[in-house]
């Protein structure tokens, strides 16, 4: 996903210096249309004046054409439409994070499954991002050690979990990845919730909190951008979540999540 989001940005960058030239020649042309209508209605010259209201409404229309179809060709893709998938180099076909909470409540354990399969060939890694919101020990495992490799990054707001593979994906091929997080915070800073977002195309997320004793309260929701916490009940559902006081799970189920949503699972102990 990375390697497509890096030429995506590129070819933006390239595309927006292309159309400036474009727009200052169209911007002339408008101007010089106008010029002509206004030489021709003060010298009563109808040709000129026909002249001039053509070029400046044939450049009009060529200047709304081409910023329409670069506003579309500007869309960010991990927002695009879930069935299009031209920008991304692979697809989830399941995800599956189960995030277990031990009876210090300081323990945590964090481990997320992926089965992915490539849209393209050549696909040589895989991205994780998370963030933690506790504070303390955080050590991180690749379950699926055959063929794969971690690599460990930060970005200005995730942490990435970069899974290099040591023979590239081909079209149509499927893999597995499982990570795991030993977590222990602290400073009893995290925040009794389990989100994640929805950047890859992906067929279906389950998430699973397993709790050592029964919520107060918990509340499944859905945010129509993973980048922010919109609450607003016009746009973002909310809904009761189910404790199960034999496995001590809440499960989060969802089939054809949307591309661009969060899903979050939160509790009150």
């Amino acid at each position: 996903m990375t390697k497509i989001w890096d030429r995506f940005v590129r070819f933006v960058r390239v595309l927006a210096e292309t159309v400036k030239v474009v727009a200052a020649i169209l911007a002339i042309l408008v101007a010089g249309g106008l010029w002509t209508m206004v030489q021709g209605a003060l010298s009563s010259n109808f040709l000129l004046l026909l002249i001039g209201i053509v070029i400046a409404i044939i450049s009009i229309l060529v200047m709304v054409a081409l910023f329409t179809w670069v506003e579309k060709l500007y869309k960010d893709p991990r927002h695009a439409e879930d069935s299009d998938h031209r920008w991304f180099d692979v697809k989830i076909q399941l995800k599956k994070v189960n995030y277990k909470y031990f009876a210090d409540l300081q323990t945590m354990e964090l481990v997320k499954f992926y089965k992915i399969i490539a849209l393209q060939n050549g696909v040589t890694q895989f991205i994780d991002r998370y963030k933690w919101t506790g504070n303390g020990s955080c050590q991180v495992h690749l379950l699926t050690r055959d063929g794969q490799k971690l690599v460990c990054a930060e970005s200005e707001v995730w942490n990435l979990n970069k899974i290099l593979f040591d023979i590239p994906m081909m079209k149509g091929e499927t893999r597995e990845i499982a990570i795991r997080w030993d977590l222990f915070d602290e400073s009893k800073k995290a925040q009794p919730f389990l989100s994640q977002g929805i950047d890859v195309p992906t067929d279906r997320l389950i998430l699973r909190v397993i709790l050592p004793s029964e919520p107060k309260e918990i509340t499944l929701w859905e945010f129509p951008d993973y980048q922010t916490l919109d609450v607003d009940p016009n746009r973002s559902v909310k809904r009761k979540g189910e404790y199960d006081k034999i496995t001590g799970e809440i499960v989060y189920d969802i089939a054809k999540p949307k591309l661009g949503h969060k899903f979050k699972i939160g509790w009150v102990l």
